[in-house]
């Protein structure tokens, strides 16, 4: 069972999104669901950089008794927090575990309003080579695929920037599962900005 969560910034603060997802986390265990085996948070702990930290504490505060092997709690990094692999958060690549693989695309690597195709190229082919690996050694266990900027496009993506290369990484993840990796890409809020909504809900722009 894997606890999963994006966008913990709150304008009323880290503890009113603490109370939201206590209050899930009471669902699940309502509904006999009593611990999860891993958590993963796909960034923006905070509004700002400097509260990353501190927000994302708060986080992990509220979900320890829930997931309590911190070990398998993976923080990524959103366009509001701190540097890759500071102030708690994942280090970009793999990030496995005994019970399943994970591989950490983090804001810098596919980044918010996506120029840098370079870089992203050069994430894509990080990737490659992960999924190659698993499928060279016959791995068969789940890998999930975390990043806080989502793969599909919107009107954002014309206008702001927003996942105009997200073919890089789609090609590399499709090749791995067609040859059988069973790979669950897992993304942040959906960046949008309101053109579209994720649950697939078309918006008028005036």
């Amino acid at each position: 069972t894997i606890l999963a969560c994006a966008d913990f910034q709150n304008t009323e603060g880290s503890e009113a999104g603490a109370l939201v997802v206590e209050s899930i986390i009471d669902s699940m265990e309502a509904y006999g669901l009593e611990s999860a085996d891993g958590f993963f948070a796909c960034g923006d702990y905070a509004q700002t950089y400097g509260e990353t930290e501190a927000n994302l504490n708060v986080l992990k505060e509220a979900v320890i008794d829930y997931v309590p092997n911190e070990e398998n709690h993976v923080y990524v990094q959103g366009n509001h927090d701190a540097a890759i692999g500071t102030q708690g958060l994942a280090n970009s690549g793999n990030n496995d575990t005994d019970e399943y693989g994970v591989f950490v695309i983090n804001e810098d690597d596919y980044m918010w309003y996506n120029s840098d195709l370079a870089r992203i190229k050069v994430t894509a082919k990080n990737l490659a080579d992960y999924l190659n690996e698993k499928l060279e050694s016959g791995y068969d266990k789940p890998i999930f695929v975390l990043s806080h900027l989502p793969l599909y496009k919107s009107l954002r993506t014309t206008n702001d920037g927003d996942a105009q290369h997200a073919n890089q990484l789609f090609y590399v993840l499709n090749q791995a599962g067609e040859q059988g990796l069973n790979i669950i890409f897992m993304s942040g809020h959906d960046h949008s900005a309101g053109y579209e909504s994720y649950l697939g809900e078309r918006n008028l722009v005036k």
